[in-house]
């Protein structure tokens, strides 16, 4: 798997706080356009939940995911964070469920990696494996914020 760089697309990430307390727990909406035409290529809607429980070798929290997408997938990713960087996987045949009408290509490996840079700016990098080959590199983007305006 090559990834092109030259390929443009615009992001839309909506993240949306549920509850702060012990357990963080975000509604996370993710709204992929072409560049030029503003036609969808791809939607996912699911939640991230950061739990209390630490790890003690690192200091950072736990994170779970639950994510779906509509080409009949749901993926349920593991992982940690930190106060800038959270990290994501889901690797095993259990943390892949496809729908009946699902076809082409079998999803076995997702990696997220989401992190601020220098600029204040979120970043991500998301890896890809399927079909059982080892994840490579499927997208990467800078988001800068967007202030909403409800007039």
């Amino acid at each position: 798997m090559v990834v092109d760089k030259n390929i443009r697309y615009k992001e839309e990430l909506l993240c949306t706080l549920l509850k702060s307390e012990s357990v963080v727990l975000i509604n996370v909406q993710q709204f992929t356009k072409h560049s030029e035409t503003g036609a969808s290529m791809h939607a996912e809607n699911g939640f991230f939940k950061i739990l209390p429980s630490v790890d003690v070798g690192t200091g950072e929290r736990h994170v779970e995911a639950m994510l779906s997408h509509p080409f009949s997938l749901n993926e349920f990713e593991f992982g940690s964070c930190n106060e800038s960087k959270m990290e994501i996987c889901a690797s095993l045949p259990e943390h892949f469920q496809r729908g009946k009408t699902s076809k082409g290509q079998v999803t076995t490996g997702f990696r997220r990696v989401y992190f601020m840079n220098d600029n204040g700016n979120l970043c991500y990098r998301m890896y890809l494996g399927i079909n059982n080959q080892e994840m490579h590199l499927h997208l990467e983007a800078e988001l800068s914020p967007q202030r909403l305006n409800y007039a």
